[in-house]
């Protein structure tokens, strides 16, 4: 997902291939995520949604497991430093369930559908079935599907988590 009124082709720059967790990451703190445990329950919210499949990028048809968690590595110690790659879902619905769940603005936005690989490191929130990638090149940019966020909030309530 990407604001309408940014040129989508930055995803494909080094300086747009960055991401950085949504509210605090002050280095050092305790791990909210799994509050100092280290580690978390995992869901893939694309498969939730559409049905496992044993080929999805996350989960390898999972779906749910328990790991360490995404922002603190295990620590139970926020490591809050910018991470290299472009926050993404295997598909529509669970990105579409991650924006309803924490509440993004989605109005003016884009979904830009990527060709890419794999980064080397993992998304804070890939315990909701996000991943990072290092885009190779854009695909196909389109408007909100209005219809199919509909769904995915009647079919989970649309709140988090």
């Amino acid at each position: 997902m990407n604001p309408a009124s940014e040129d989508p082709s930055g995803l494909l720059s080094e300086e747009g291939q960055w991401t950085e967790p949504w509210g605090s990451s002050e280095d050092g703190a305790s791990c909210d995520k799994c509050d100092g445990r280290g580690r978390t329950e995992y869901e893939c919210w694309s498969c939730l949604l559409t049905g496992a499949r044993k080929e999805c990028p996350v989960c390898s048809g999972a779906v749910r497991w328990e790991d360490e968690c995404p922002v603190c590595a295990g620590s139970g110690h926020v490591h809050g430093k910018p991470r290299h790659g472009v926050s993404v879902f295997p598909t529509a619905e669970g990105l579409y369930r991650y924006m309803l769940a924490t509440g993004a603005d989605v109005d003016d936005c884009l979904i830009v559908e990527l060709d890419a690989d794999p980064a080397d490191d993992v998304d804070f929130d890939s315990d909701r079935g996000a991943m990072l990638v290092i885009p190779r090149r854009i695909v196909g940019c389109a408007a909100i599907d209005r219809e199919l966020a509909r769904r995915v909030e009647e079919r989970t309530g649309g709140g988090p988590g």
